[in-house]
């Protein structure tokens, strides 16, 4: 196999992932600032007991909440993109990412909306509903993904390059909620939340191994010898490509057959006057796929592929050219399969200390995400405090390994009867290029704080910040 067919195949491998990233929706659910931000009530998205101080609220159809984010552990843009002296133009170089060495990446997208949301008091209890839209697409990558896209069968030649952890998930569903906080006595309350959730699209693969081999063939070329044990799973995507890539938003949006349930769990705890703890446990569910799945599996060994490289991908439609390429490649079978997708599971643990001196709050949040075997952990240090009836404010430091500095703030802004509210975990996201975590919400909402006089009895949900118009 020539030089130029091994540079070609790397990069369609490479446009392959940014369509699946970007292609099929214009419109990410990191949040960390959010929790405990008790003036806006979509805070307890991130525990169902942490209630806000309001009888009422309403969210503004569509807008109420819409979240974005980023998370890329491999590299920031810097890390991909470099530009020659004298040049005006950045040219995509893998080679810092291959020599940075970091066995596993973890990269994802997510956007969630809340469509429709609601929550009202009733005594000392809260009720809560809502509709969300939600949207995310996760790969693990083995560093010799990259060297397998980017390096010339030169470098590559004599090394089997092994990417038995790399894998790929994309999820796109509506989700139908209702929630309630229940104090159970003086010092603890407790929340839940139940999902019923309506899958529209999802790609998932199951990797049991996969490695390329890379030979000289004794004539100046190269072979390469590849091995694959893989599943991979659609759902939602083969209407779409079957009608000439006409996307019909009614059918799509329609389909109910592939449906699924999930729960969250929330506790909060009063331990002095002062200090507060909380913990949640949110997404422990699935979904089940029946409608408009396509399944492909591989299970060879010491495939050559030489000779098939150059038809890699040749389809417009990023998903059917995969599919198709799987089955050049390793004669795939294909099939239509019913298959169960389980939400990433997300654990926080939070602690708040009211100071008496001024009426402001620190807190101290650990989190975690699970994503097949991959923990993504994040620690974070806030502040948050009421100036005034019309605007109170968080800021906040959060460390993640793959990315230690990042600084956010929330801002909420209330007018009787609206709120206006606007929240990132990292405002320095300003310079982009060196960031590898992005992530900003916004939303409004017509809010209606409790009534005058009457005070909080449940020290787990107590606010001395709250906003009254």
């Amino acid at each position: 196999m020539n030089t130029s067919l091994k540079k070609s195949w790397g990069r369609n491998l490479l446009v392959i992932a940014i369509l699946l990233m970007f292609s099929h929706f214009i419109n990410a659910q990191e949040n960390y600032i959010l929790y405990g931000f008790r003036g806006v009530p979509q805070s307890m998205s991130l525990n169902p007991a942490l209630t806000p101080d309001a009888s009422l609220f309403i969210g503004i159809p569509a807008i109420s909440n819409i979240e974005i984010g980023l998370l890329n552990t491999v590299g920031n843009y810097n890390d991909f993109f470099t530009r020659k002296p004298g040049s005006t133009v950045d040219n995509l170089d893998m080679s810092k990412v291959i020599q940075a060495g970091n066995n596993l990446g973890f990269t994802k997208i997510s956007i969630n909306e809340d469509l429709l949301s609601a929550g009202f008091k009733i005594k000392n209890n809260f009720f809560t509903i809502g509709v969300s839209q939600r949207m995310s697409f996760t790969i693990l990558s083995d560093n010799d993904l990259f060297k397998l896209i980017w390096n010339d069968n030169t470098v590559n030649a004599g090394t089997t390059l092994y990417l038995n952890n790399t894998a790929i998930e994309e999820t796109h569903m509506l989700d139908y909620h209702v929630g309630l906080s229940v104090p159970v006595t003086t010092k603890v309350t407790i929340g839940t939340r139940i999902h019923l959730l309506q899958g529209l699209s999802n790609i998932q693969t199951k990797n049991d191994g996969m490695n390329f081999t890379t030979q000289s063939d004794g004539n100046g070329g190269y072979d390469v010898y590849a091995s694959s044990h893989l599943l991979l799973n659609t759902s939602g995507f083969q209407n779409n490509s079957n009608n000439n890539n006409n996307f019909n938003p009614g059918q799509y949006l329609s389909d109910f057959k592939n449906m699924g349930f999930a729960i969250d769990l929330g506790a909060a705890v009063k331990v002095t006057d002062q200090l507060n703890v909380s913990a949640s446990v949110l997404d422990l569910g699935a979904i089940s796929y029946h409608s408009n799945t396509q399944s492909y599996r591989t299970d060879e060994n010491n495939v050559n592929l030489t000779g098939s490289l150059s038809e890699i991908f040749k389809s417009n439609n990023a998903l059917s050219g995969l599919g198709d390429s799987l089955k050049r490649m390793f004669n795939a079978s294909e099939f239509s399969n019913t298959y169960s997708v389980k939400l990433p599971t997300r654990l926080y643990i939070g602690a708040e200390y009211n100071l008496k001196q001024n009426g402001g709050r620190v807190s101290l949040l650990f989190a975690s995400q699970f994503f097949k075997g991959y923990n993504n952990m994040a620690a974070s240090l806030g502040y948050d405090y009421s100036l005034g009836k019309h605007f109170n404010f968080k800021v906040n430091y959060t460390y993640i390994k793959e990315d230690p500095f990042n600084v956010g703030t929330a801002l909420s802004f209330q007018f009787k009867p609206i709120q206006l509210y606007l929240y990132t975990d990292n405002i320095l996201t300003v310079s982009w290029k060196s960031s590898k975590y992005a992530q900003f919400g916004f939303g409004l909402n017509i809010l209606f704080p409790n009534k005058n006089g009457e005070k909080k009895k449940l020290a787990p949900n107590a606010q001395t910040d709250i906003i009254e118009p």
